[in-house]
């Protein structure tokens, strides 16, 4: 039985079509995402994607499990200056449970490490656990507040 390869890949063009794929399909998501559009199109979600990438300074990766796009993953609002970012992700609600956001994030940190990011921070809502487990693994500190926690990891 073949092991599954999960990667992370710049997002562009070609694989913005599966990933739109996955949107649409993906009716949790969607929700969880604020889209209440059931038919986004490919080239609108590249474009969407790309102006949040200018407006944030930030660079986004697609969630690669063998050849099938099943999630997103950003090193945001980088800051040159301070070394500093921050990072946030979602996957596909079929593929949750089984610890591709980790391996997403380890190798997130990795890319965070190359471009000269020291830290990198999120805010994770207090429900979510499966998130909160992933930067407790590498941020044991949390400033917790009402319904949120602010997270920072040295890297």
């Amino acid at each position: 039985m073949q092991k599954d390869r999960l990667r992370i890949e710049r997002i562009n063009k070609d694989n913005i079509v599966d990933l739109h794929y996955t949107v649409n399909g993906d009716e949790i998501l969607r929700i969880e995402l604020g889209m209440k559009d059931t038919n986004i199109t490919s080239d609108n979600m590249y474009e969407t994607v790309i102006q949040w990438m200018n407006k944030t300074n930030s660079i986004s990766y697609c969630i690669m499990l063998n050849d099938s796009a099943i999630g997103m993953i950003s090193i945001s609002h980088i800051n040159e200056e301070r070394n500093s970012a921050r990072c946030g992700y979602w996957l596909a609600s079929k593929n949750r449970g089984r610890g591709y956001t980790t391996e997403a994030f380890k190798l997130i940190l990795d890319e965070a490490g190359a471009m000269g990011i020291s830290e990198l921070r999120s805010t994770i809502e207090v429900g979510n656990k499966a998130s909160l487990a992933i930067w407790k693994r590498y941020a044991p500190t949390l400033i917790d507040k009402v319904t949120n926690y602010e997270v920072f990891l040295k890297l």
